[in-house]
């Protein structure tokens, strides 16, 4: 920071223009004394004078000293230069070329169920395939202060492709390649490539319980007793009948899941796709996608629970989301007893009611911030900013920078819902974690949110 004033060579003897500068060169402003009864107005020339004294040589603006000068707010600080901030460097970025989510965008059939039958789920790669290519950093752009002195600017944040199995980075480390025939697995950021099993057929007595390390495709049905395990991806062309289901990644099931909790459960390191499912168990570190409904399931997901479909319901059971639970309808009329939990454990419970607190703190803190800074630079003018109060101002600067990034992050982290697109029935308990609110009368098209201590209720965007 930096201040200086100027004196009127011919009447005035104490300092009638203060001019301060921003810790970062990008701002100077200045702040008019109130003149005394004997003195001359303040004029162009004296804020000149006081500005080049500053050093302050660039980005004056003199429309606006002209503006301080016709209609003067003595004491307060008005901006009159901006400095060019620098530009930081673009930070290294990977573009994958392969589908890192998967694009569900199926047909929806006569019942009003979508159908995954041509989703292509598993994504096979040929040895020696770029799967991932790098686009390096960039140099910044530099500022220039207002007092023409440059502001250097970072260079980009870089860093290393991740690889997993069957994969390898160039030695310019700007590609990813396969270093074998298989099927990609993506998760955490990390991209492996497994072998590929294909089963023709059903999982049965004449084939037995699947395992292999990489993915698996079974073209027919998962019949009852069965298990398939896999250290990749899960593909099931037909139905999952009282079977089990475990896989590192994703699992889709392009036909429905019909069994018992105990003997029918699916467990997937990633996202679970199913068409629809009955007495299902579903354990997800992703999201839970279905096509058509959820009748009498326990489901868990990490993530999110999305119903699909003009008919996408869930009645009967209890599903779990991290996130949020979104479906057409939620109960029926007869009244079914369903249990509906989003921030479902004590961990994310207290995220969502830190995240909550802190975006109500920081939203007052803007405020707080702003008067503290005027405050701040008043005493700078006035020559009276000592070394700990210097040192403040510099964090408040710094501070007031961050704040908008800051609040948007806990915003996107008290985003915990449950959406009921058309109707919810009565019978239906909606938790966030240890609150609940029963639903006694039919409630239309409205989201489920957390404020405070309170589920509330509004309207769909």
């Amino acid at each position: 920071m930096g201040q200086t004033g100027t004196e009127n060579s011919n009447t005035q003897t104490r300092k009638s223009v203060r001019i301060v500068v921003s810790s970062d060169k990008l701002v100077a402003a200045i702040s008019l004394a109130s003149p005394e009864p004997h003195e001359a107005p303040v004029s162009i020339e004296d804020v000149t004078t006081a500005l080049k004294a500053a050093g302050v040589v660039y980005g004056v603006d003199p429309a606006v000293v002209e503006e301080a000068l016709v209609n003067p707010e003595y004491g307060t600080p008005v901006k009159v230069a901006s400095g060019d901030p620098y530009k930081k460097g673009d930070d290294a970025k990977l573009e994958y070329l392969f589908q890192t989510v998967h694009e569900i965008k199926p047909t929806v059939d006569k019942d009003g169920r979508i159908d995954y039958r041509d989703l292509n789920f598993i994504r096979n790669i040929e040895k020696g395939a770029v799967l991932i290519r790098k686009v390096p950093a960039t140099e910044g752009i530099p500022g220039k202060g207002v007092d023409g002195s440059v502001i250097a600017a970072p260079r980009g944040r870089d860093f290393p492709i991740k690889h997993g199995e069957n994969t390898k980075v160039t030695e310019d480390g700007l590609e990813l390649v396969a270093t074998a025939n298989g099927a990609i697995v993506f998760q955490n950021g990390q991209v492996t490539v497994k072998d590929l099993a294909v089963i023709s057929g059903d999982v049965d007595f004449n084939v037995g319980n699947v395992e292999c390390l990489g993915s698996a495709r079974i073209t027919g049905t998962v019949r009852p007793g069965f298990k398939v395990q896999a250290g990749g991806n899960v593909e099931i062309m037909g139905d999952v009948e009282n079977g089990t289901i475990e896989a590192v990644g994703d699992v889709l099931v392009k036909g429905g899941c019909r069994g018992t909790e105990a003997d029918s459960v699916i467990t997937a390191g990633g996202d679970v796709i199913i068409k629809y499912a009955e007495g299902q168990k579903i354990i997800s570190g992703g999201d839970v996608v279905v096509g058509g409904e959820l009748i009498n399931c326990q489901v868990s997901a990490k993530n999110n629970v999305w119903i699909k479909g003009r008919i996408g319901k869930i009645v009967g059971g209890e599903v779990r989301a991290g996130k949020q639970i979104k479906a057409s309808v939620f109960g029926s009329d007869a009244g079914a007893a369903t249990v509906l939990r989003v921030a479902c454990d004590d961990g994310l419970l207290k995220k969502y009611h830190h995240a909550e607190k802190e975006v109500d703190r920081l939203e007052a803190d803007r405020e707080r911030v702003k008067e503290s800074l005027i405050v701040l630079y008043r005493l700078q003018m006035d020559g009276k900013l000592d070394k700990v109060r210097e040192v403040a101002l510099s964090k408040l600067e710094d501070f007031q920078k961050s704040l908008p990034g800051a609040i948007e992050k806990f915003k996107k982290d008290k985003d915990s819902s449950v959406v009921a697109d058309k109707i919810m029935y009565p019978g239906v308990r909606v938790h966030f974690g240890i609150m609940y609110k029963d639903i006694d009368e039919e409630v239309r098209a409205r989201k489920f949110m957390l404020a405070g201590n309170q589920i509330v209720l509004t309207e769909l965007d």
